[in-house]
């Protein structure tokens, strides 16, 4: 079965990117210009996207860029913004895949472009890889992703958190390298691959909105009930069969608990807390 690669990419900065230039960095690939949409009192702009391939078996697809201009066309210069092109691999060989994003990357980094592919959504990538046996390299890449957030937790605080669809090897450090933990009010990890929560989320005192939906926690346990301020917890798109009440009452400012398409048959009962799902 064809699986589709999503990488992502940014420019490093310095002078803007241009169309030939990022298409320079991809031998063989053709610039498709969507129409232009807006009107003559605002603005116009149109999609750039891109079409190709890259070795046998391959499909390059994806959007390069945006383009805007006063009057739709010619000869009005158009303004160009090719800082973070999105693009697609597709084929049915994991192994080529990689190779195909190993190459691309390289060409676009010498473009001046920084793969982000692994802080983004590396999920498909992780799960195409480890489902055709290629262990070794999932657990050096998931070694990448763990090292990029350290490097991006350490050098953008801030008081919102999210590294859902991430799949870190080491939890602990990720977590571990936010600065001023007490500051944060917001960690989402969903669609992380989750089955236990982070020890590490004890560090987030004033946690106010905590993100757990679509992994694998099997049972609402492990909640830590040393976040006193929690008011929202998100379990959505969990397979959970078991509830821990005890634990959840210890988090005596929940307000709000999210659980749709979860297994349970019946929601829990807790006093002052709005439970959102269907049962």
């Amino acid at each position: 079965m064809r699986r589709t690669w999503t990488l992502s990419f940014r420019h490093r900065g310095g002078s803007d990117p241009t169309r030939q230039a990022l298409l320079a960095a991809l031998p063989g690939a053709q610039a498709l210009e969507g129409a232009w949409e807006g009107n003559p009192r605002d603005y116009y702009s149109r999609a750039v996207t891109v079409t190709g391939a890259l070795g046998p078996g391959v499909a390059l697809a994806g959007r390069l860029g945006r383009e805007g201009a006063m009057t739709p066309g010619p000869p009005d210069p158009a303004v160009q913004d090719y800082r973070t092109p999105s693009l697609e691999l597709t084929s049915d060989d994991a192994r080529a895949l990689d190779l195909a994003w190993q190459v691309l990357a390289r060409a676009l980094d010498a473009a001046g472009y920084a793969d982000e592919t692994l802080t983004q959504a590396p999920m498909e990538v992780l799960r195409h890889l480890q489902e055709q046996g290629l262990v070794e390299r999932v657990a050096a890449l998931r070694a990448e992703v763990t090292a990029a957030l350290v490097r991006g937790a350490a050098a953008r605080p801030g008081s919102a958190l999210n590294f859902s669809f991430t799949s870190p090897d080491d939890w602990a450090r990720v977590l571990g390298a936010v600065p001023h933990p007490e500051r944060v009010t917001e960690v989402s990890l969903s669609g992380c691959g989750l089955s236990s929560v982070p020890p590490a989320l004890l560090r987030f005192t004033g946690l106010l909105n905590l993100v757990l939906s679509h992994n694998r926690l099997r049972r609402a346990g492990g909640i830590p009930a040393q976040l006193p301020v929690l008011q929202k917890l998100w379990l959505d798109g969990n397979p959970l069969d078991d509830f821990d009440l005890a634990e959840l009452e210890a988090c005596r400012q929940l307000r709000v608990l999210g659980l749709r398409s979860t297994s349970l048959k019946a929601p829990p009962k807790l006093a002052g807390v709005e439970v959102q799902g269907t049962f």
